[in-house]
């Protein structure tokens, strides 16, 4: 993820990345006895997602379009029980978890939406 935010970080291979992202997303779900780290390895899903994701489908297949429809839907209403919490509970970080997930849901989003304009 700290590599997605510079524009070098695009330019690694994509296997090591992948690599990373399905590693930690195994442990996540290994490690867990909650939803946290299932929602968190879905995180990671999401990431490899937009790594593997091809850029130019005109127009989009319907396996690419179902699942990223899929983890935006989950992570945009992940947003919202995060944010709850947050306001209503003021939970140290469930502000942060809102964001991230809300955050993964745009961007899963905007290819799709570049594709159907």
């Amino acid at each position: 993820m700290i590599a997605m935010a510079w524009p070098w970080g695009m330019e690694l291979p994509a296997v090591p990345r992948l690599a990373v992202l399905v590693l930690a997303g195994i442990w996540l779900v290994a490690s867990t006895r909650d939803a946290g780290g299932v929602h968190h390895a879905l995180m990671a899903a999401g990431m490899a997602w937009m790594i593997l994701m091809p850029a130019h489908h005109h127009p989009v297949p319907l396996g690419i379009l179902v699942a990223s429809t899929a983890l935006v839907a989950y992570f945009g209403l992940a947003t919202v029980p995060w944010f709850a919490a947050a306001v209503y509970r003021r939970a140290s970080c469930a502000g942060a978890h809102a964001v991230l997930s809300a955050g993964m849901s745009v961007q899963l989003a905007l290819p799709l939406l570049a594709h159907t304009g």
